[in-house]
């Protein structure tokens, strides 16, 4: 969980307060709060809609910022990792800490439609179907679609993995996902049917209708740009991830 280029300075803040372990922690309070009603919203969604809306992990679904298990501790403008393991240990209590863990670690990591498939990344290499439904036994899965870009992506991985989950059908078949950023809408690679769309500077969504073909460019869509979403896109460094 954090909030990227848009929080950067108040995590360049919040460094400053971390390393004097929170002693005072007004950009770390006001970060955490965001996060966790974000976060509050999905728990609901998902409560009161529990066939109708999934919220896939990703590869900051982390909060305990572990090595194993699929995930990798994670830094990218300050210490998010090592900084909200402390916060939310600090003032929520190891109770809560480990409660968290383990939703975070019930999350699927997987969806499938009619014609597409959806996962946080690129897939690393190609995964059955049962390793992705038993992916907890298979940590090199979890890491697989959450942590992968492009350079360590198997090539030919995804049409065949389309080939297994969702076989022959009518329409175009789409892998749909985010984690690397791109500095467009959207990136289409037509020869992996692969569709990214996480552009950190843009709020972007893809709609796909019951009745309608889907088109990328009526289809992938961006939510205008409100006070509370403007970012900092001066600053475009990689994610640094501690292992390989």
């Amino acid at each position: 969980m954090h909030s990227e280029r848009r929080g950067l300075e108040r995590w360049r803040i919040a460094y400053k307060e971390y390393m004097d372990d929170f002693k005072q922690c007004p950009a770390m309070a006001e970060e955490m709060t965001e996060n966790f009603r974000t976060m509050a919203m999905v728990m609901k969604l998902k409560v009161e809609f529990p066939h109708l809306f999934h919220f896939l992990k990703g590869n900051h679904e982390n909060i305990l910022d572990e090595n194993g298990n699929g995930n990798h501790p994670f830094a990218k403008f300050a210490a998010e990792g090592p900084m909200t393991e402390r916060y939310v240990r600090k003032f929520y209590g190891n109770e809560f800490l480990e409660a968290y863990d383990r939703f975070e670690k019930n999350l699927p990591i997987l969806a499938r439609g009619k014609f597409f498939i959806i996962s946080h990344s690129r897939p690393k290499q190609v995964y059955s179907i049962d390793e992705i439904l038993n992916c907890r036994k298979h940590p090199e899965v979890i890491e697989g679609l959450t942590w992968t870009r492009y350079q360590a992506a198997e090539t030919g991985a995804i049409p065949i993995m389309l080939n297994q989950i969702i076989g022959d059908v009518p329409e175009t078949r789409y892998w749909f996902c985010g984690h690397t950023a791109i500095k467009t809408q959207y990136k289409y690679t037509a020869d992996e049917s692969l569709v990214e769309i996480h552009n950190p500077a843009l709020r972007t969504l893809v709609i796909i209708e019951i009745f309608d073909s889907f088109n990328m460019k009526n289809h992938i869509v961006t939510l205008p740009e409100g006070k509370d979403t403007q970012v900092d896109k001066s600053d475009t460094k990689e994610e640094k991830v501690s292992s390989p």
